[in-house]
Parts: C-alpha cells; sequence; structure tokens
C-alpha cells in the first residue's frame, strides 16, 4: 500500500521529467525553426546545457526522494541569502508580501 508521501514523491518525479521533456522538444522545436538542427556546434552548447542542469538537479531529486526526508534536514541558507542578496531584500519579512 503506497503512503500519501510516496503517491507525491511519484507525481513530483512525474512532473519533473514531463517537464525537463518538453522543454527538450521544445528546444528542438525552436532549433527547427530556425533552421539550426543541423549545426553540431548548437547541439553541444544544448548538451552541456543539459548536462549542467541535470547534474545539479538529480542529487537533490535523490535526496528529497529519500523515505526519511525532512526539508530541514537539507542546509539552504546560503542558497537563500545569495538569493535575498541578487533580489535586494534585505530583512526576512519582505519575502512573503
Amino acid at each position: 500500500m503506497k503512503t500519501a508521501k510516496n503517491r507525491s514523491i511519484s507525481v513530483f518525479t512525474l512532473c519533473l521529467i514531463l517537464i525537463a521533456g518538453f522543454s527538450s522538444i521544445y528546444q528542438i522545436v525552436l532549433m527547427k525553426c530556425d533552421k539550426q538542427l543541423t549545426k553540431f556546434k548548437l547541439w553541444k552548447i544544448f548538451f552541456n546545457f543539459v548536462g549542467k542542469e541535470y547534474k545539479s538537479l538529480i542529487p537533490k531529486l535523490l535526496e528529497y526522494s529519500r523515505f526519511d526526508f525532512h526539508p530541514h534536514q537539507s542546509d539552504e541558507r546560503n542558497l537563500m541569502a545569495a538569493t535575498k542578496q541578487k533580489r535586494g531584500i534585505t530583512d526576512n519579512t519582505a519575502l512573503f508580501s
């Protein structure tokens, strides 16, 4: 019997796969419209980009998919600080307004 958490993880994983698949298809369609589909250099750039994105996404996805995972177990304070600095946010309450 699947628990609600297992179902939500399955749906989340399926959504990520669908988003990645559709964005890749969309990129290929754009390359075809621009008549760039046969250019090896552009394919190399595309696969380098996709490889970097998946390399950073897969470990986080596996961490999230652990049975005993809780969001407080991962330390994202550096990411939050960098995002706040990039957005020019100085106090914590501004995130939710």
